[in-house]
């Protein structure tokens, strides 16, 4: 099977035919060879349905029923040729078959019984075997599913292009600069920057580590742990402005007032923990701020 009568002409398929050939055509949709036979393809339902043979139809005597896929039908009230109905379903003509000058032309209304899965079911692969044996002894036979459009009155985008009068290696050149825009243009935004930026806690999330600290008796280790935290940030990115630095060096310096208490009130660090957190997101962690690179501040450890 293949594409071939896609590849030939309609006029040229017929007078082919007429030598003594045979051509079996599954038109799943409607197509030339149809209009030169003034045949139409009518849809169906979309379901499996059985197609029974006319009585007395050639072709059909070992294979009385054939399985269908879509149910599409024949219209053939204006047929320009002698055609016979070789099977219905619902009443109406499934496969045609038209006699052309020494040869014949088998229609069919669906590319489902010549398929891998339409093979097996009820009598197709019998109908197509007892329609290849009728040329033995001379005349070729043609299997074809006109599906691919070719020379059917469905031109490409160079066949437009040609008809109006443009070279088509103008339209592929055209493709190309409209691509070419498409993608550097995506590169003309401000650059993100890929520094990933540090998952800012939440509120509840530093109250909950500051009471925690407090609970363990620790609440110096955590305000210096905060205190250090501040400073190696201030290091790594200066603030904006000077009011932002000011307000730095305030909370260094009552980090080192809260350093010195014994034990800081659980009210007092957990405000401390909050300002250093709101400090680090509104002056430190701005989108697109890059750290100067420097050397780590090495951990704390108690003496």
């Amino acid at each position: 099977m293949g594409d071939r009568a896609g590849l030939i002409k309609p006029s040229d398929l017929r007078t082919w035919v007429g030598e003594g050939n045979v051509a079996v055509l599954l038109c799943p949709f409607q197509n030339a060879h149809l209009d030169e036979l003034g045949l139409r393809v009518e849809s169906g339902p979309g379901e499996e349905a059985g197609a029974s043979a006319e009585s007395g139809a050639p072709l059909t005597g070992e294979a009385p029923s054939l399985l269908l896929k879509s149910g599409a039908t024949f219209k053939i009230e204006e047929a320009k040729f002698p055609v016979q109905v070789l099977y219905t379903t619902r009443g109406l003509p499934a496969v045609l078959l038209a006699t052309l000058g020494a040869g014949r032309m088998i229609l069919l209304a669906e590319s489902f019984p010549a398929t891998n899965v339409g093979l097996p079911g009820n009598d197709n692969a019998l109908f197509l075997l007892t329609v290849a044996e009728t040329v033995r002894g001379g005349g070729g036979v043609l299997f074809d599913e006109t599906s691919t459009r070719l020379e059917m009155g469905a031109p490409g985008v160079m066949a437009y292009a040609r008809k109006a009068g443009v070279q088509p290696i103008f339209v592929e050149l055209g493709i190309l600069a409209l691509l070419a825009i498409w993608h550097f243009g995506a590169r003309t935004a401000p650059p993100i920057s890929r520094r990933p930026r540090p998952r800012a806690a939440v509120p509840d999330y530093v109250t909950g580590r500051a009471r925690l600290y407090e609970k363990a008796s620790m609440g110096r280790t955590a305000v210096r742990a905060l205190a250090e935290t501040l400073r190696d940030a201030l290091r790594r990115a200066k603030p904006d402005s000077d009011a932002d630095a000011a307000e730095g060096q305030k909370l260094l310096e009552r980090a080192g007032r809260l350093e010195r208490l014994r034990s800081p009130r659980d009210h007092d660090l957990i405000d401390f923990a909050r300002s250093i957190h709101d400090f680090m997101n509104e002056a430190i962690w701005k989108p697109g701020r890059r750290f100067r690179r420097a050397p780590h501040t090495a951990p704390w450890r108690p003496k």
